[in-house]
């Protein structure tokens, strides 16, 4: 799964819905709660966990990245 689909995935597994519905949807304000869950979720993995492979890392420093451009 790319950066982008698992920044999808996170931010609309918050928001109740599915990634495929993500895009058809109106959210307003929903999107920034969810965001901010996702980011959570992401600096937990990236600071709370041992990542033994640097592509690991790089690989959730992009879902952040992701994250934040949705």
């Amino acid at each position: 799964m790319t950066p982008k689909e698992k920044a999808k995935e996170l931010t609309a597994r918050y928001l109740g819905y599915t990634p495929t519905d993500f895009n058809d949807i109106e959210i307003g304000f929903s999107i920034y709660k969810a965001k901010k869950n996702a980011l959570i979720c992401v600096d937990e993995i990236l600071t709370g966990s041992r990542l033994f492979y640097i592509q690991d890392y790089d690989y959730w420093k992009e879902v952040k990245k992701e994250i934040e451009k949705l």
